[in-house]
């Protein structure tokens, strides 16, 4: 008989010796699928104006296609789409895989809003507008800041203290700019008065020259308008009657290189931008308001022309410092004040 370490170690191979006859047959597990990867993203924006308007449509297709190249990914622009075609484009978009689509008003806001809880892993969002949602970002941004740093300007140019203004629409983000112009004017001179217009329209020249008349037949000397295409036919208008204009949205001195004092710069395709970065870094989040505001560095005034005085040139800068830090908080006014 074998000592017992012998049949011990005989015991140990013979164990060691099954056990790999048992793995050898064993089946050989497959190996793990490839991660798959994620779509690549495709950003859409749609717009009721078109991309060369010089106002509305010009810095927010700028942004996108910004954004696009920065990142490589494919975009696509839908201009001057009705509201009543609204909720067929946007879901064409979110069928066909876009994974941010932006409604670039407050009129697809309906639409986005019927068509998001569709397309859940789809990211939607509406400049200056707003529907409820968990993947629906409303962008509103502080716009009245750099409105009241064109009231500024305004407020050094007037001579008859009465100053106009027009908007597309009587809705917030219009009113608080123009309000917004009114306190910058008024921070100048308390006596100056403000006369507002709002046509109904963001591309109607003609509503824009006849809003200027009026304006001026009321005594207004320095207009101001964000009202895209119709604030173009105010600026016209004005200036071709020897008035001063400040623009917005797009420097617009080449309606008149002398008294288009200056422009007020909104900052569209600064945030159209920011949109495409926040959604990229997965940091755009569904049922939260995204603000942007002059901190950011979203919004500056254009070149001054060579009847801007000094001392307005200092109190503009004086305020964007101090807006800047929060030491000046500008009031948001969102009704007509008349």
């Amino acid at each position: 008989m074998l000592p017992f370490y012998k049949r011990a170690l005989t015991f140990l191979f013979l164990s060691l010796a099954l056990l790999g006859l048992l793995v050898g047959c064993a089946p050989v597990a497959a190996p793990p699928e490839p991660a798959k990867e994620a779509p690549p993203a495709k950003v859409a924006m749609l717009m009721a104006v078109s991309c060369d308007d010089s106002g509305w449509g010009t810095p927010g297709c700028e942004g996108i296609k910004q954004a696009a190249t920065k990142y490589g990914i494919e975009y696509s622009i839908s201009e001057k789409v009705a509201i009543a075609d609204a909720e067929a484009a946007v879901r064409d978009y979110a069928a066909r895989g876009y994974n941010l689509i932006i409604g670039h008003g407050f009129q697809y806001g309906d639409a986005i809003g019927v068509v998001a809880p569709d397309f859940p892993d789809t990211s939607f969002a509406i400049y200056a507008g707003y529907a409820e949602g968990q993947n629906i970002t409303p962008i509103d941004p502080k716009n009245h800041e750099n409105g009241y740093l064109a009231g500024i300007v305004a407020g050094h140019l007037t001579k008859s203290k009465v100053i106009g203004s027009i908007g597309g629409f009587d809705i917030p983000t219009v009113v608080r700019v123009l309000e917004g112009y009114c306190l910058g004017a008024q921070s100048v001179d308390p006596s100056i008065r403000c006369i507002y217009n709002y046509p109904g329209n963001w591309a109607d020249v003609q509503k824009g020259a006849e809003a200027a008349q009026a304006m001026m037949d009321a005594g207004a000397d320095v207009f101001f308008h964000d009202a895209s295409l119709t604030g173009v036919g105010m600026l016209q208008a004005a200036t071709e009657a020897g008035k001063y204009g400040i623009g917005f949205g797009t420097c617009q001195d080449a309606i008149h290189k002398d008294l288009i004092a200056t422009s007020a710069l909104d900052g569209i395709a600064e945030t159209m931008v920011l949109a495409v970065d926040m959604f990229m870094e997965g940091k755009l989040v569904g049922g939260q308001t995204l603000r942007p505001q002059m901190a950011d560095g979203i919004f500056t005034l254009c070149p001054y022309s060579g009847a801007v005085p000094q001392a307005a040139k200092d109190a503009v800068e004086t305020a964007r410092q101090q807006i800047v830090s929060g030491e000046l908080v500008v009031e948001e006014i969102s009704t007509p004040s008349n």
